[in-house]
């Protein structure tokens, strides 16, 4: 008698369990939203926790108002702990991606991690790129993908292996004109985010409002940032303001205080004109010679290392690599993960080991078009070499 009355007691809290996470996702889903949307607001890959946040989020009002479609390549730009990126990831299926752009602060580990804090769906504090990745590693988001960049190394990287179709961020650009970030110049990093974007594309950026004239100055203090100057800055890169919303625009918020959960905020939508020029990537043959022999970088003429340790990377024709340096030098001598081109033409890299690196990308300009045992001079005054075959440093 106990077992059943146990057995029936857990399931008549399961059945209410069930409904209660069903009412609250019902309630957040606007009558007119299309099946799609539904789905992905009541999959099981969302935590009840972000579920519960729905009714005050109103994620389906906001995703038919940035206009995101199934087959769409979408960056979440600044994903926080992912709620966006979950959704995102129903919507658009599984043969497109969702990339979480996660922000590379200035400066050696742990800083350039981010800071540490506690997603409310986990029990340990994790850095902002460790909370990106429990997104990633979910077994049911497999195109979700994370994309740790530093916007301020090698005169600005936005870099993906396709053309996006939307850049969506809620309320992460202010955290990008914060003192964590102050060597980001967001206005370049804007002109890079219209050249790999498809024409047409949107860009669409939810954010707590500051003061007529405040400007980006009270990111740090306030965490807000004002309309207008975020306006000028993203359409002085080319795009085309597109619509706004008021969905949750609050009247009583007071901009000179911080900006709490019920902030004024709002929506500003932006377009890559239609006309504008795709960028070309180049073909992977231009590189051919590079497969399977060794590139020897950042070398003088000489061979010796100045200011930085010489360097080895092997590519491979399947798009991934390795990379090394000598015995004994720096902190991380052996790198591998995949590479790909980006929409300026430079070779990219998303590296997958040493792990305290997992997912960093670094793009950097690559001389084309060479063959095993050619030299040449870089940009910076290096000497660069192909070498045929796995060469080795000397005596190891």
């Amino acid at each position: 008698k106990t077992r059943a009355y146990f057995g029936g007691f857990m399931r008549l809290r399961l059945e209410l369990l069930i409904s209660a996470l069903t009412f609250t996702a019902s309630t957040a889903i606007a009558a007119d939203a299309s099946p799609v949307m539904t789905a992905a607001l009541r999959s099981p890959s969302r935590p009840p926790l972000d579920m519960e946040r729905d009714a005050q989020m109103k994620p389906a009002d906001v995703l038919a108002f940035a206009g995101v479609k199934p087959g769409m390549a979408v960056a979440d730009l600044v994903p926080g702990y992912g709620y966006y990126s979950r959704i995102l990831s129903g919507i658009v299926g599984a043969n497109a991606h969702v990339y979480m752009l996660v922000p590379q602060a200035a400066g050696d580990l742990p800083a350039r991690l981010g800071p540490v804090t506690k997603d409310p769906n986990q029990n340990i504090p994790l850095s902002r790129v460790e909370n990106a990745y429990s997104v990633q590693d979910s077994p049911d988001l497999k195109n979700v993908v994370v994309y740790w960049e530093g916007f301020h190394l090698n005169n600005g990287l936005f870099g993906f292996p396709e053309q996006l179709d939307m850049i969506f961020s809620d309320r992460g650009y202010h955290v990008l004109k914060t003192k964590e970030f102050e060597k980001t110049d967001m206005a370049a990093t804007d002109k890079l985010m219209f050249l790999g974007m498809k024409p047409g594309g949107t860009i669409v950026l939810i954010d707590n409002a500051a003061n007529k004239g405040a400007g980006f100055g009270v990111a740090d203090s306030l965490g807000r940032i004002e309309a207008d100057a975020l306006k000028a800055e993203i359409t002085s890169a080319g795009f085309v303001f597109d619509g706004e919303s008021n969905l949750f625009a609050n009247a009583s918020d007071d901009h000179g205080k911080p900006a709490g959960d019920n902030a004024d905020r709002f929506i500003l939508r932006f377009k890559k004109p239609a006309n504008a020029p795709n960028a070309q990537r180049p073909p992977v043959s231009v590189i051919a010679g590079y497969f399977e022999n060794t590139h020897r970088s950042n070398t003088t003429a000489t061979g010796t290392v100045t200011g930085q340790r010489e360097r080895r990377v092997i590519y491979h024709a399947n798009g991934t690599y390795q990379e090394f340096g000598a015995k004994g030098t720096g902190s991380n001598p052996w790198q591998n993960g995949t590479w790909f081109f980006d929409a300026q033409g430079r070779i990219c890299m998303l590296h997958e080991m040493p792990v305290d690196q997992r997912g960093q990308i670094n793009c950097n300009p690559l001389t084309y078009n060479k063959k095993a045992g050619d030299k040449w001079t870089t940009a910076d005054g290096k000497t660069d070499e192909l070498v045929k075959g796995y060469a080795y440093f000397p005596n190891q």
